[in-house]
């Protein structure tokens, strides 16, 4: 819904200049990654960044405005570090190790191997916190191998690059920067789990789309493909239809 009301601002915003969309989208994009970092949720909120940003970006936004923003990035990921303990435990451990879950995620890649040990007998998942959730990514290393895992991934950068192609074929602003926000929120969440279970980021708390268990995060996935699947449908039936020229008739003359 974030992405949603943001792309209608700012598509907005492109229609009259005068009409304040980008304040808007700003100021609800701060409100609510501000609640977000208030938790805190760092990884969620990183989500809510990274959307809001490409969709600002795609808008139009100025040029010297983007640098500025793209300069308070590192400025707001020092503040995070110095002032949230919960964010700073976890980079320290991932630079210092010791991070007792991420080992144990990447014991569940090694021990799988290429072709993995078989559906249902992984046996370091045991010892893993929150692997059906969290970790789901390094249970599936460990039972399906590293083939599949390649698989998964392709598969998801299959959706993000479809519907970034998706988006842009439309040439309305508003269903432009819609499906394109909505399919960097699921690509970056997806990211985000991937790289954690394979140590290349901090631990983080975030399912994997689709194939993590919880009933809430699945509710919040299928909402997010069924908008951008109906906003690519509208489109759809907003095209002029052909003209079916009958059999046998000059051009032009409908039967």
């Amino acid at each position: 819904c974030f992405a949603i009301v943001c792309a209608w601002l700012l598509s907005l915003w492109q229609e009259d200049r005068n009409m304040p969309g980008w304040h808007w989208a700003s100021g609800i994009g701060i409100a609510m990654i501000g609640v977000l970092v208030l938790q805190p949720d760092i990884g969620m909120s990183f989500v809510f960044a990274m959307t809001w940003a490409l969709q600002v970006f795609l808008a139009g936004m100025p040029l010297l405005l983007v640098i500025g923003l793209a300069a308070l990035a590192p400025i707001a990921a020092i503040g995070t570090y110095t002032f949230i303990d919960h964010f700073r435990d976890r980079v320290d451990k991932f630079f210092e190790g010791g991070n007792a879950q991420a080992e144990t995620a990447m014991k569940s890649f090694a021990e799988g191997g290429m072709m993995g040990v078989g559906p249902g007998d992984g046996r370091i998942k045991n010892s893993l916190p929150d692997a059906h959730a969290d970790f789901i990514f390094a249970v599936a290393g460990e039972e399906f191998g590293a083939i599949a895992c390649l698989f998964v991934i392709l598969v998801y950068a299959f959706i993000v690059l479809r519907g970034f192609s998706q988006a842009a074929a439309r040439q309305e602003p508003f269903l432009f920067l819609a499906i394109a926000g909505l399919s960097m929120q699921f690509g970056v969440q997806a990211a985000i789990h991937m790289a954690s279970s394979v140590h290349l980021i901090p631990t983080k708390g975030m399912t994997l789309p689709f194939i993590s268990y919880g009933g809430s995060s699945l509710l919040a996935t299928a909402l997010t493909m069924g908008m951008i699947l109906g906003l690519c449908r509208s489109s759809q039936h907003n095209r002029p239809k052909k003209q079916q020229q009958g059999p046998g008739l000059p051009m032009g003359i409908q039967p």
